[in-house]
Protein backbone atom coordinates (compact mmCIF):
# COMPACT_ATOMS: atom_id res chain seq x y z
CA UNK A 1 0.00 0.00 0.00
CA UNK A 2 1.19 3.34 -0.96
CA UNK A 3 0.36 6.45 1.33
CA UNK A 4 1.26 10.11 0.70
CA UNK A 5 3.10 11.96 4.05
CA UNK A 6 3.02 15.70 4.55
CA UNK A 7 5.82 16.73 6.53
CA UNK A 8 5.30 20.32 6.43
CA UNK A 9 7.42 20.85 3.78
CA UNK A 10 10.14 20.02 5.89
CA UNK A 11 11.28 16.81 3.83
CA UNK A 12 10.50 18.84 0.77
CA UNK A 13 6.98 18.15 -1.01
CA UNK A 14 4.97 14.89 -0.31
CA UNK A 15 7.28 11.91 0.51
CA UNK A 16 5.91 8.36 -0.99
CA UNK A 17 6.66 5.67 1.99
CA UNK A 18 5.67 2.37 0.69
CA UNK A 19 4.67 0.77 3.90
CA UNK A 20 5.89 -3.30 4.70
CA UNK A 21 8.96 -4.82 5.65
CA UNK A 22 11.26 -1.78 4.63
CA UNK A 23 9.00 0.71 6.31
CA UNK A 24 11.11 1.28 9.67
CA UNK A 25 14.08 1.87 7.61
CA UNK A 26 12.70 3.86 4.86
CA UNK A 27 11.36 5.94 8.39
CA UNK A 28 14.82 6.26 9.95
CA UNK A 29 16.13 7.10 6.62
CA UNK A 30 14.14 10.10 6.14
CA UNK A 31 14.09 11.05 9.53
CA UNK A 32 17.92 10.95 9.46
CA UNK A 33 18.15 12.93 6.34
CA UNK A 34 15.59 16.05 7.43
CA UNK A 35 16.94 16.44 10.65
CA UNK A 36 20.71 16.63 8.84
CA UNK A 37 19.30 19.11 6.58
CA UNK A 38 17.42 21.21 9.08
CA UNK A 39 20.76 20.96 11.53
CA UNK A 40 22.55 23.74 9.08
CA UNK A 41 24.24 25.03 11.60
CA UNK A 42 26.13 23.10 14.66
CA UNK A 43 28.31 24.93 16.85
CA UNK A 44 28.07 28.27 14.92
CA UNK A 45 29.84 26.46 11.86
CA UNK A 46 27.36 26.12 8.84
CA UNK A 47 28.21 23.51 6.48
CA UNK A 48 26.17 21.12 3.80
CA UNK A 49 25.31 17.27 5.44
CA UNK A 50 24.93 15.43 2.53
CA UNK A 51 26.27 11.60 2.55
CA UNK A 52 29.77 12.85 1.30
CA UNK A 53 30.29 15.19 4.25
CA UNK A 54 28.10 13.49 6.80
CA UNK A 55 30.33 13.24 10.23
CA UNK A 56 29.79 15.56 12.27
CA UNK A 57 26.67 16.82 10.73
CA UNK A 58 23.82 17.37 12.38
CA UNK A 59 22.74 14.84 15.52
CA UNK A 60 25.82 12.54 16.23
CA UNK A 61 23.55 9.94 17.12
CA UNK A 62 22.06 9.79 13.83
CA UNK A 63 23.48 7.29 11.26
CA UNK A 64 25.20 8.43 8.10
CA UNK A 65 22.82 8.00 4.77
CA UNK A 66 25.21 6.06 3.57
CA UNK A 67 25.24 3.48 7.11
CA UNK A 68 21.71 3.24 6.55
CA UNK A 69 21.70 2.02 3.29
CA UNK A 70 24.23 -0.65 4.43
CA UNK A 71 22.20 -1.72 6.95
CA UNK A 72 19.34 -1.97 5.22
CA UNK A 73 20.99 -4.52 2.26
CA UNK A 74 22.02 -6.31 5.43
CA UNK A 75 18.51 -6.32 6.67
CA UNK A 76 17.49 -6.99 3.03
CA UNK A 77 20.02 -10.00 3.47
CA UNK A 78 18.73 -11.58 6.58
CA UNK A 79 15.05 -11.24 5.36
CA UNK A 80 15.81 -13.55 2.49
CA UNK A 81 17.79 -16.29 4.59
CA UNK A 82 14.73 -16.36 6.96
CA UNK A 83 12.22 -17.05 3.85
CA UNK A 84 14.84 -19.68 2.72
CA UNK A 85 14.97 -21.36 5.90
CA UNK A 86 18.75 -20.48 6.32
CA UNK A 87 18.63 -19.76 9.89
CA UNK A 88 22.35 -18.98 10.66
CA UNK A 89 23.27 -17.06 7.57
CA UNK A 90 20.00 -14.80 8.99
CA UNK A 91 21.40 -14.68 12.02
CA UNK A 92 24.54 -13.22 10.66
CA UNK A 93 23.30 -10.59 8.38
CA UNK A 94 20.70 -9.24 10.96
CA UNK A 95 23.82 -9.54 13.53
CA UNK A 96 25.80 -7.43 10.83
CA UNK A 97 22.90 -4.95 10.75
CA UNK A 98 22.90 -4.11 14.45
CA UNK A 99 26.60 -3.83 14.22
CA UNK A 100 26.21 -0.87 12.12
CA UNK A 101 25.42 0.78 15.23
CA UNK A 102 21.96 2.61 14.70
CA UNK A 103 19.52 0.02 16.64
CA UNK A 104 16.53 -0.18 15.56
CA UNK A 105 13.57 -2.88 17.62
CA UNK A 106 12.98 -4.89 14.35
CA UNK A 107 16.54 -5.92 13.77
CA UNK A 108 16.41 -7.77 17.14
CA UNK A 109 12.91 -8.94 16.68
CA UNK A 110 13.73 -10.59 13.21
CA UNK A 111 17.23 -12.15 14.85
CA UNK A 112 15.20 -13.36 17.62
CA UNK A 113 12.66 -15.09 15.12
CA UNK A 114 15.96 -16.90 13.34
CA UNK A 115 17.00 -17.98 16.94
CA UNK A 116 14.01 -19.39 17.64
CA UNK A 117 14.26 -21.74 14.12
CA UNK A 118 17.44 -22.62 15.23
CA UNK A 119 15.91 -23.90 18.63
CA UNK A 120 18.30 -21.12 20.54
CA UNK A 121 15.50 -19.57 22.56
CA UNK A 122 17.66 -18.05 25.52
CA UNK A 123 19.07 -15.82 22.76
CA UNK A 124 15.86 -15.67 21.14
CA UNK A 125 14.53 -14.34 24.20
CA UNK A 126 17.49 -11.95 24.67
CA UNK A 127 16.62 -10.60 21.38
CA UNK A 128 13.09 -10.25 21.97
CA UNK A 129 13.83 -8.25 25.15
CA UNK A 130 16.24 -5.72 23.41
CA UNK A 131 13.25 -5.12 20.65
CA UNK A 132 11.14 -4.12 23.58
CA UNK A 133 13.58 -2.34 25.17
CA UNK A 134 14.69 -0.25 22.02
CA UNK A 135 10.97 0.10 20.42
CA UNK A 136 8.16 -0.66 23.46
CA UNK A 137 5.45 -0.52 21.32
CA UNK A 138 7.05 -2.80 18.30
Amino acid sequence: MMRSVDHGGRLGSNVCIVFGWASAFAVLALVATAQARESSDIGGATRSCGVESSVGCGNPEQPSERELIEQFGHWEKGKAHLKQGRFKEAVEAFTSAIQIGHNAGVLYLARGNAYRQLGQLDMALSDYSDAIRIEPYL
